[in-house]
This record gives structure tokens, sequence and C-alpha cells, in this order.
């Protein structure tokens, strides 16, 4: 199925899928689930991707693209195993990185360089094998593993119900005076399957689109 195909079809299956989510699809259109906030994660780079999430945790999105733009830097101007590996922890703090997630790339890079972490045979796996494997590194928790799997990897059927913005943005929709638990999340979420990334994605684009009608 190409992405134009799957798109189309995870918007029918949407439309039918009963409130919230079918009127909010009606109303949206069909999104792009796979792109973060309008842009292609750290062009389409695995590594980069996966350094990007990393930095992000617990970041506004500006806040962590200029985090990521200094990683960028002190690594010469790309992001790549080697670089990562050669820099130190240090290094990455005097940046603003917070030390935990220096150490975290640092590790990153020095396992890919020794061949202990091999992003592309990751990317082969299926969505619960791929997600344990990313598990096992350093500074990858739940979200930073499903958010990898759903940018870099396109995985159609991927639900981070930790994140913050989905629980709010569903709490607002059914009118709760506060967010879902993670718990709550999950279950809503398995009328969506197999297309919960697309689910998320249309949770995300209304959160956002709210936010700047708020100003």
């Amino acid at each position: 199925m190409t992405l134009h195909d799957e798109r189309a079809e995870a918007h029918r299956f949407l439309l039918a899928s009963g409130p919230p989510l079918a009127a909010l699809a009606a109303e949206q259109g069909p999104i792009d689930p796979y792109n973060w906030d309008g842009i292609r994660v750290a062009g389409g780079d695995p590594l980069g991707g996966l350094v990007l999430h990393i930095v992000s945790q617990q970041l506004s999105v500006a806040v962590a693209l200029q985090m990521y733009a200094r990683v960028e830097k002190i690594v010469g101007g790309a992001i790549t195993a080697a670089g990562l590996a050669a820099t130190t922890e240090d290094a990455l703090r005097e940046q603003g990185l917070a030390r935990a997630k220096g150490r975290a790339l640092v590790e990153l890079g020095q396992r890919i360089a020794a061949g202990e972490v091999d992003l592309a045979a990751i990317a082969r796996l299926d969505d619960a094998a791929a997600g344990a494997a990313l598990l096992d590194l350093r500074g990858v928790g739940p979200w930073s593993a499903q958010v990898f799997l759903m940018h870099e990897l396109h995985r159609p059927d991927v639900f981070p119900a930790g994140d913050v913005g989905l629980r709010a943005a569903l709490a607002e929709l059914e009118g709760r005076a506060t967010s879902c638990t993670v718990a709550e999340l999950e279950e809503r979420a398995v009328r969506w399957r197999p297309y919960r990334s697309y689910a998320a994605g249309q949770l995300w684009t209304w959160r956002a689109a709210q936010a700047g009608r708020r100003g």
C-alpha cells in the first residue's frame, strides 16, 4: 500500500470510528501523522530523528529544535554515530543539554559505531520488536520509542498514550476538566486500530489549532 492509499484508507476508517474522532476527521480532513509539528523530523534520517526525540523529551518543539541544532554544530554539522561518540557529556552539557540526555547521545554513538546497535535492522522489525529494541537504548523511554516508530519508521498503528498533549486533547474534546489518564487513553485508542498513528495525528493537529486560536 502506498502512503497515499494508506492515508485515504485511514481517513475513511476514522470517519466511521464514532465520536469524537469521526467528527474531528471530517472537520480536519486527511492528515499526515508522520510529520512533527509540520516538519519532517531530521530530514528523514533515522539517527538524526532518534537524537531529536531524545533531545526533545519534556521540551517545547521550539526549544527542542534549538537544542538539536546545537548538537549538530558540536558534532560537526551533521549527526553521525562517529560524531556523537567523539564528543563528551560535558561538551553537550555546556550547550545546555541535560546531563542524562548528553550521556544517552554519547553512548548511542558509541554503540552504533561499535556495531552493537543497527537502526536499519531495527527498522525491519515489527512494531513490538522494534519498540523493545529502542527501549534497550539509554535515554529512550516509551514515548521516545513510540514517536520514533511513528515519525521515522512511519508505522501506522502506534499510539503514545503517555503524551501529555494527547491526553489533554481528548479530555477537552470530551468536555472533561482534567486530562485523561494513560490507561484511559489506551483503552479509548483500541477502537482506532489499525490506524492509531492517524488518530494521534488528528488529536495533535486539533490541539495545535486550538492553541493557535487562543493566541
